[in-house]
């Protein structure tokens, strides 16, 4: 679901961090005026620790998902897409969150992407800011800020304006193949946009989701089509010594996928 407005970047990228209202911003000629809310992952009450906790040691080597079973890669996957709220506007246009349909790893999907990683300034974000997520998740730079979720500002500073974006949704990747070649991963991945009007918010239906879907079960499901999506990436360790995941292109396969089979491991 779409919902725009012109704002300061600092807002912006607040709102969409803590998932909080936006109520006292200036709606823009050419949009609707409308609050924006993002939502919380249905499964954020399993109380799993996380990509991150799951990851290496400060100062070992960043992890090496080969040497892991195909559970283990399946399940760590699984809970880093999970936990990755900005990858939803990577596999845009399917999610159509973006203003208009846009070719794959756009500037306007990094920039977005970046709305979600930028730490809060009370003076707003500037092209630094997002540039320095961009090398980060990207390996480069965003080139054009006029790009239909950021423009520069007024005022002529080095902050932006942008528009405020959300979705009803939440994302979930289930692996079904991956390789490995000189440190970089080729991972297709049964990708389901689960909308948030799914869930009954019945006891336990987070965790039997869960064991589900890990288990290749989809049946539950029925209202969400399965899509096939390949992405490519490494693994990277910051400075923190975090585990993340370094996107080298993105590519929507398939849309509508009846077989689910789930990584069995390298053959």
């Amino acid at each position: 679901m779409q919902r725009y407005k012109r704002i300061r970047l600092a807002a912006a990228a607040l709102c969409a961090l803590l998932g909080v209202f936006l109520t006292s911003c200036t709606g823009r000629a050419d949009a609707p005026s409308a609050s924006a809310q993002l939502s919380s992952p249905p499964f954020a009450d399993m109380g799993s620790s996380g990509p991150e906790a799951s990851g290496p040691a400060p100062g070992d080597e960043p992890l090496n998902l080969t040497e892991m079973t195909a559970e283990e890669v399946t399940i760590w996957l699984y809970d880093y897409f999970s936990s990755e709220n900005g990858f939803v506007v990577l596999i845009d246009p399917l999610t159509n969150v973006l203003d208009e349909p846009t070719e794959q790893m756009s500037d306007a999907q990094l920039t977005a992407f970046a709305c979600y990683h930028i730490p809060w300034k009370p003076e707003g974000a500037t092209r630094e800011d997002f540039n320095e997520v961009a090398r980060k998740y990207f390996g480069r730079e965003i080139e054009n800020f006029d790009n239909g979720i950021t423009f520069p500002a007024k005022d002529g500073s080095d902050q932006l304006d942008g528009v405020s974006f959300s979705f009803d949704s939440s994302v979930y990747m289930l692996l079904k193949s991956l390789t490995e070649e000189n440190g970089v991963y080729s991972g297709t991945f049964y990708c389901l946009n689960v909308s948030d009007s799914h869930w009954e918010g019945a006891p336990g239906e987070s965790q039997k989701a869960r064991e589900e879907l890990l288990s290749g079960d989809v049946s539950s499901f029925e209202d969400t089509p399965v899509w096939l999506v390949q992405v490519d990436f490494e693994v990277k360790e910051d400075e923190a010594g975090e585990t993340y995941l370094l996107y080298r292109d993105v590519d929507i396969l398939e849309t509508d996928v009846k077989d689910i089979v789930l990584y069995q491991g390298a053959s």
